[in-house]
């Protein structure tokens, strides 16, 4: 009796390793996978007009929404990290030229299941070269974005930190004492620190 009541513990034990199975896949197999969650696939493919195009897709399911670069973009177009995936929602960073040598830069977030997003314009240069270069990409559970990039100046190359949600894009803060890499985001509510003091913001 007792060997009996061992063997059937055991099944029991082993029943969870069901559970840590991989996640269902979604999109073309030959895409190659960029990032994702056990909800979403973000994965970049060969595109019609531009370098590449980013997707999202909903794991077991059919749903899949275009990341970027948003149409018309372009074959220069790019879009890359800093990607940022939290449950349905993916964001990334997309540029694109502007005329004959300028360029342009924005933050986007898409949600893979609807294809509701933002994409917000957060600067643009005379060249590559000049334009802001974004560091960090930080979601919050309905899409909305906190940045952080260095955008030239005058005096050489500056931080800056902003927003992009429903109340579109706004620069939080910006200048020589804001440090990017203390940005953080807990909920909806943007936190960093500019020469050592805290500040704070929320995503609308």
């Amino acid at each position: 009796m007792g060997w009996i009541a061992t063997g059937i513990a055991l099944a029991l034990w082993a029943a969870p390793s069901a559970a840590t199975s991989k996640p269902q896949t979604c999109g073309p197999s030959n895409a190659a996978t960029i990032a994702g969650n056990s909800q979403v696939r973000v994965y970049r493919q060969a595109g019609k007009g531009t370098a590449s195009i980013v997707f999202g897709c909903v794991r077991g399911s059919r749903k899949t929404s275009r990341i970027g670069p948003i149409p018309p973009a372009g074959r220069k177009a790019v879009v890359h990290g800093p990607i940022t995936v939290n449950g349905k929602w993916v964001a990334a960073v997309e540029e694109r030229p502007d005329g004959a040598t300028g360029w342009r830069v924005y933050v986007t977030s898409r949600n893979a299941g609807t294809s509701k997003g933002r994409h917000c314009l957060i600067g643009s240069g005379d060249s590559k070269s000049k334009a802001p270069a974004v560091r960090v990409v930080l979601m919050n559970a309905n899409g909305g974005l906190a940045w952080a990039a260095i955008t030239p100046t005058p005096n050489g190359r500056a931080p800056i930190i902003g927003a992009c949600d429903s109340q579109g894009n706004r620069v939080l803060d910006s200048g020589a004492g804001v440090e990017i890499k203390t940005l953080e985001l807990h909920g909806s509510t943007v936190s960093w620190e500019n020469a050592g003091g805290p500040r704070t913001a929320r995503l609308h």
